[in-house]
């Protein structure tokens, strides 16, 4: 029997779904999850599409988006499943609940993976201590996910921002001097 590692089909598409009703919380959704947090294929191409759109500073609508998936997504090439993805969620109000719990089956997926490497790695190793702190090592990474994200490039920080201008989201750029 096999299990089916841990995700959230609604989690997901309630991610892709509200980015599609406001692109503005792409940011939101994108400080908290990344192409590889989602399970389900299609949800990564298109979550890898987004990314892509905002980093070119384009909108991110159906029909860019199908457009930047060139019928990547899906089994009808992509249209049913945007659409599908735009009607699922009433809202992109919670978005980053909805990443968060993306994020966290994520997680769980990986400890799952790397607890099952360290299982047969203890069936193999002779070596205790050694076994233990690549355990240990292992964990402490996978935590490290969790508690503190990559500082994103000064390239994608400043598209992100030059992005919000341009579409009326940011009307100033926090520079920490308030007479500024």
């Amino acid at each position: 029997m096999r299990r089916v590692p841990p995700h959230d089909d609604n989690a997901e598409k309630s991610v892709l779904g509200a980015i599609l009703l406001k692109p503005e919380v792409f940011e939101a959704a994108a400080d908290i999850v990344e192409r590889d947090d989602f399970y389900h294929e299609p949800n990564r191409l298109v979550f890898e599409a987004m990314s892509d759109l905002a980093t070119a500073l384009k909108a991110i609508d159906p029909v860019t988006l199908l457009h930047q998936l060139n019928g990547r997504a899906g089994d009808d090439g992509g249209f049913g499943y945007i659409a599908e993805l735009a009607a699922f969620v009433p809202t992109a109000l919670n978005v980053e609940q909805y990443a968060q719990i993306v994020r966290e089956k994520s997680t769980l997926r990986k400890l799952a993976a790397f607890g099952t490497e360290v299982s047969a790695a203890a069936y193999e190793s002779a070596d205790l201590e050694e076994l233990i702190a690549v355990a240990e090592y292992g964990v402490a990474q996978i935590a490290g996910t969790l508690i503190q994200k990559p500082e994103p490039s000064k390239s994608k920080t400043l598209a992100t921002v030059v992005w919000k201008i341009k579409h009326g989201t940011e009307d100033s750029v926090p520079t920490g001097f308030a007479p500024l």
